[in-house]
């Protein structure tokens, strides 16, 4: 079947055609992160559903730790998750500085009555989630002016009272007992140097926290109750790591509910051993991880006579673990600094795969298989085939938000994060270790995240760099990077005037869209093009080579025709997060923060919805390619990067039996004043179909961009033309044609 495409002069095109081909099928391709999760639980209702908290952000997994994926963003660093018993829409994260409350299952945050302390160790009264019981203090603290101890909630977070004041290292653990409410057990720690001397490191309340005992785990100086656990099978069974006489972290068990306790070591860990679990059903099964200097000794081990005896678990157990948690369906999911890995009874590890929440997209200009993707809390990734190979480039931050490449010189890359930009000269495969920073703000903790990033498109020391937030700006460099000029204003995207390089339209958060003039110069013209218009956060633009814009906003997908904005229609009631063009034909692809992607092929008049293959609607960012428009990029909040062929505007029935490329002379001919030009092409490929005078001159572009192998028919139309000899020219890759055309007026 040929595909016939109109041209005329005047630049109006249509374009004919099913948008439901099956071959217009998104592609999941990856990349996945490693989650070296800082806090991890599941939830009581059903341990298949987990949480787990790292780089500020919360992720989440509904197959027992199989899969993980974006899940909300919070405020700190993360010491501990905790779910409330009898809510799962109940989440408690213990930070660096407080503890804060989701009442939403985890998707918004809001601060307690406890605003400050190093939180470790949170627990939630089972018959009455009013009541809550937080561990304080940073390990080798000083303590001085340092919040330290137990504190206890009666209103669900929102006071707390100090119930337990002493100077100690940390409160390590808190459980309230499983059979009574009224016993509280806490682990504390110390350090050796400090004036208060700690050998009575296990805490125990029997009324609630308004009185406690303190016990000896161990004579040793240097003590401390590390991971402290209870068997809720026996509840006078507990278990922690200490330091024993010879300074080496071993096992103690208490039978008697911590008023005495013995050692019950496994090995001489040079340590420490870094936890210990009781099985949900059998009191006498226990596990423990330790490391040692002598990677034979290092590992998971098993007694199943309360720790008697130990037997070291075989397979693939990652080493330098953080957290081990043990469900009641017997799995096991290890946090480590390798990832996480989940395991059935403790054999057969597997590592998890953690979706990537994308920032950012950007494409090679000359390959579109080529691309970088930056992800939250991760280093810049790359991939060479476009479609799920996916390589973690030696950026030296984890923290790039955005990424650009060079139009005109695509071996120079750079990222940014935060306030400071680096770069790559090797298209990406090693980045300078050299930060520039591009903003000024009197503190480290400037709130401006980086949300733009470009090259001049003919100029590769040109780059300019939009920030949001209070402290945001508008950057410029003139030499690659190395120095910046900038003004304080917002910008939450940005996009060249393709007809002006000294010209940009930018969104803003809350403000709207500005045409900002003379660039490259600290003394900006901004020209305030929206006014009134109620589109509320702009968080991505496109434009036209006729300079109509699109805005994608928070109130739906705008368009700017110079003199007025119009809301589209046909689409749904959604925040829009992004927006693609391909300029030549007219198409428009719009991402939505809940529906996915839609697509436009006559400039926003009417939609399709175009979603076939994907499943996740979470877009964050589109992109298409402006020089080779054979692949789209989306960016999701939850899966990754997904691709898929460029609509073309005709149903994808490609003839396979085309051997040859293959320009046809034009019909009629001569002609008055359209013309029929086709062409096939065997392979895909970028295509160029240009019309010249006799002199050479070029009349206008007819095709320009990445085709499939098939037939193809252009209408010409020669209105404004005078009468004469032109000449018309295929190239298609290596393939170079050209005929003669008459047309008589």
């Amino acid at each position: 079947m040929k595909k016939k495409v109109l041209f005329f002069i005047c630049i109006t095109l249509y374009s004919f055609g099913s948008l439901h081909s099956q071959n217009y099928q998104w592609r999941s391709s990856g990349p996945y992160i490693d989650l070296i999760a800082s806090g991890i639980t599941y939830y009581f209702s059903d341990p298949d559903i987990m949480l787990a908290g790292a780089n500020g952000v919360l992720y989440k997994s509904t197959n027992g730790g199989e899969t993980w994926s974006y899940y909300s963003f919070y405020d700190g660093t993360l010491n501990c998750i905790q779910i409330d018993p009898n809510n799962d829409n109940i989440v408690y994260l213990g930070l660096e500085n407080g503890i804060i409350k989701s009442e939403d299952d985890g998707k918004t945050w809001q601060q307690t009555g406890q605003n400050s302390g190093y939180i470790n160790s949170i627990a939630i009264d089972k018959n009455n989630s009013n009541i809550i019981f937080i561990g304080a203090g940073e390990n080798y603290s000083s303590y001085t002016g340092e919040l330290t101890g137990i504190l206890k909630s009666t209103d669900a977070g929102q006071t707390w009272n100090h119930v337990f004041t002493k100077p100690t290292d940390g409160v390590n653990n808190i459980i309230i007992d499983h059979n009574n409410s009224s016993i509280i057990l806490a682990g504390m720690s110390t350090e050796m140097d400090t004036d208060y001397r700690m050998d009575k490191t296990f805490l125990k309340s029997t009324d609630a926290g308004e009185t406690w005992n303190e016990y000896d785990v161990t004579t040793s100086w240097y003590s401390g109750c590390y991971s402290l656990t209870q068997s809720p099978v026996n509840t006078n069974d507990l278990y922690c790591i200490s330091v024993s006489p010879g300074n080496h972290r071993d096992v103690y068990r208490s039978t008697n509910k911590g008023n005495t306790w013995e050692s019950i070591f496994i090995y001489y860990f040079d340590g420490p051993v870094k936890t210990v679990i009781t099985d949900p059903e059998n009191e006498n099964i226990i596990y423990a991880y330790g490391a040692d200097l002598e990677d034979e000794l290092r590992g998971l081990y098993k007694s199943t006579n309360k720790g008697n005896t130990w037997t070291k678990l075989q397979g693939n157990i990652p080493s330098s673990m953080l957290h081990l948690i043990l469900n009641q369906d017997q799995n096991f999911t290890i946090t480590s600094n390798e990832g996480i890995f989940k395991s059935n009874f403790g054999s057969n590890w597997v590592k998890s795969l953690c979706n990537a929440y994308i920032t950012d997209i950007t494409i090679h200009p000359q390959d579109d298989n080529i691309a970088f993707a930056a992800a939250w809390g991760e280093k810049i990734f790359k991939t060479l085939d476009g479609n799920g190979t996916w390589e973690l480039e030696s950026s030296v931050s984890r923290n790039d938000k955005i990424i650009a490449i060079s139009p005109s010189e695509p071996n120079n890359v750079s990222a940014a994060s935060g306030r400071y930009v680096h770069k790559s000269t090797d298209g990406g495969n090693t980045f300078s270790n050299q930060f520039y920073s591009f903003m000024s703000c009197g503190t480290s903790q400037c709130d401006s995240y980086p949300e733009e990033m470009l090259y001049h498109p003919n100029n590769s020391s040109r780059i300019i760099i939009g920030t949001s937030g209070v402290d945001g700006v508008l950057a410029m460099s003139s030499n690659g990077g190395s120095e910046w000029g900038f003004i304080n204003f917002a910008v939450s995207s940005f996009v060249f005037n393709p007809n002006d390089f000294n010209m940009i339209f930018a969104g803003s958060k809350n403000n709207g869209v500005y045409r900002i003039e003379d660039i490259w110069t600290t003394t900006l013209n901004l020209v305030d093009l929206t006014g009134q218009t109620a589109m509320g956060n702009v968080n991505n633009i496109a434009v036209t080579e006729g300079l109509v814009l699109f805005a994608a906003a928070d109130n739906g997908l705008w368009k700017f025709d110079q003199s007025t904005w119009s809301k589209l229609t046909g689409l749904p009631d959604d925040i829009f997060t992004s927006v693609a063009l391909d300029n030549f034909n007219n198409f428009l692809y719009a991402g939505t923060e809940n529906n996915g992607v839609f697509l436009s092929t006559n400039l926003g008049v009417t939609w399709n919805e175009f979603n076939n293959g994907l499943t996740d609607f979470s877009i964050t960012k589109l992109e298409l390619s402006d020089s080779a428009p054979n692949l789209i990029y989306a960016g999701t909040k939850h899966s990754g990067v997904w691709t898929v062929d460029h609509f073309v505007g005709i149903e994808n029935e490609f003839n396979q039996s085309l051997s040859e490329f293959k320009l046809s002379q034009n019909y009629p001919n001569p002609f008055n004043p359209s013309t029929i030009i086709s062409y096939q092409i065997p392979a895909n490929c970028y295509v160029n179909l240009k019309v010249f005078d006799l002199l050479g001159r070029e009349i206008v572009t007819l095709v320009k961009g990445y085709q499939r192998s098939g037939s193809y028919e252009i209408v010409f139309n020669a209105s404004l033309l005078s009468s004469g000899v032109y000449i018309y020219r295929l190239e298609a890759g290596k393939f170079s044609e050209e005929k003669k055309m008459v047309l008589i007026r």
